[in-house]
């Protein structure tokens, strides 16, 4: 599946919230922000970047899926996706991409605040945590989760 200009858009976008979410083998979800995501040239595979201090059950569920989900909301609309997936592969974080992570916590912080009033600092402080993970996903298909009418339709 190829993403759409709108879906790397919102990607891109300093107020989208961001997290990825599997299961165990009881199938009990596990679900973590993120610290930012990359859309591969191809537009196929996405890279997002894992605190290790939340991540590891999302981790060690790949030891018996590849299921993964990637979920997106922009903090000022509430507009939501869902992009499902094959997790492909993970390894430690290079120092351009912590850096990267940093511009885009105080991104979404400097949203948070704006939005809810919320120190800004404080946002970057509670989700900011490293050392962290780059983990490569194959996007197979994507779904509405924006609150109204057709939430939950497949959208790609």
């Amino acid at each position: 599946m190829i993403l759409t200009d709108r879906f790397i858009e919102l990607i891109n976008t300093p107020s989208a919230a961001l997290w990825a979410s599997n299961c165990n083998q009881e199938l009990e979800p596990e679900m973590v922000r993120l610290l930012g995501t990359k859309v591969e040239p191809d537009r196929e595979h996405i890279l997002f970047f894992l605190p290790l201090k939340y991540g590891e059950g999302l981790l060690h569920n790949f030891t018996h899926t590849d299921k993964l989900t990637f979920l997106l909301a922009i903090v000022l609309t509430n507009e939501s996706y869902q992009l499902k997936g094959s997790y492909l592969s993970h390894r430690p974080c290079n120092s351009a991409e912590v850096e990267f992570q940093k511009e885009y916590m105080t991104g979404l912080s400097t949203a948070i605040s704006e939005y809810q009033g919320l120190p800004g600092e404080s946002a970057f402080n509670a989700y900011y945590h490293q050392p962290s993970v780059a983990v490569r996903m194959l996007v197979r298909e994507a779904y509405e989760q924006t609150p109204k009418i057709g939430a939950g339709e497949k959208v790609l």
